[in-house]
Order: C-alpha cells, then sequence, then structure tokens
C-alpha cells in the first residue's frame, strides 16, 4: 500500500551558519609526559580556526603554562574539503597530542600535574561553548 502523494509537499529547511560547538572531550594519557586530547563537535559552518586549551594543576603544583592557543584552520579546511568528512556533515573529532616538560614536586611526570582541561572552539562568526574534563587521579 503506498499512501504518499502524487505531489508530495516540499520542505526546505536552513540550517544557519553558526560557531562551532564542542560536544565531548575526553582526554588519553600515554605518558608521565604526553596526553591526547580527543574533541568531538560541529561547526555548521564547516570552519573552524581556532582552539583554545586552558589547563589547571592539580593541588600543590604549578604549571609553567595554563593556556595554549591552536590555529587549527589549515587542518580543518582540510578535513571539511575531504571526500571522508561528507557523511559526517558538519561533526568532527579533532585529535590534538600534548607533549610537557617541567619538574613537579609532588606528582611523577608533568603530564600527571594537570587536574583538568577546558577546551573552545572559535571561527569567524564566534566561540564555542566551553567544555572541561576532569582527569583521573
Amino acid at each position: 500500500l503506498n499512501v504518499t502523494p502524487e505531489s508530495p509537499r516540499v520542505h526546505v529547511i536552513t540550517v544557519e551558519r553558526a560557531a562551532p560547538q564542542v560536544l565531548g572531550v575526553t582526554v588519553t594519557q600515554s605518558s608521565a609526559t604526553a596526553m591526547t586530547v580527543l574533541i568531538t563537535g560541529f561547526a555548521t559552518s564547516r570552519s573552524v580556526r581556532q582552539i583554545e586549551l586552558q589547563f589547571a594543576p592539580v593541588a600543590g603544583e604549578t604549571l609553567g603554562t595554563t593556556s595554549l592557543s591552536i590555529n587549527a584552520e589549515t587542518a580543518f579546511d582540510a578535513w571539511y574539503a575531504s571526500s571522508q568528512s561528507i557523511a559526517f556533515g558538519s561533526q568532527f573529532t579533532a585529535t590534538v597530542p600534548l607533549q610537557f616538560s617541567g619538574q613537579t614536586r609532588n606528582v611523577a611526570g608533568p603530564a600527571n600535574a594537570v587536574q583538568s582541561i577546558t577546551v573552545s572552539l572559535a571561527n569567524a562568526l564566534g566561540g564555542s561553548n566551553p567544555v572541561s574534563v576532569t582527569l583521573p587521579r
């Protein structure tokens, strides 16, 4: 039984271009000096210019760097221009490998001195919602 009308109505839905949005952040730690941040999100404009990372230390430690700004425009432009991105629309998962160095007082290795990371993204249309992840210790 086919219930489709001979001339079905056509509905057009327009998705406005907007600032990128962060859906989730996960961190994997590979050693006392390295970790990888995975950022999942979407950008309806299919454009991300900046990744901003804010680091908070564990109690009793001091971080020499508490923020990092990454120019990600070239990487995101390449992703959105690729045929692989078409199936995902404006969604992405960005992988940010991090290396840490320096002395610590109370933990074994500088990567262990990081308690949490807050991630935000930006493009020409604005900034995203910040999303924080607390690292298990």
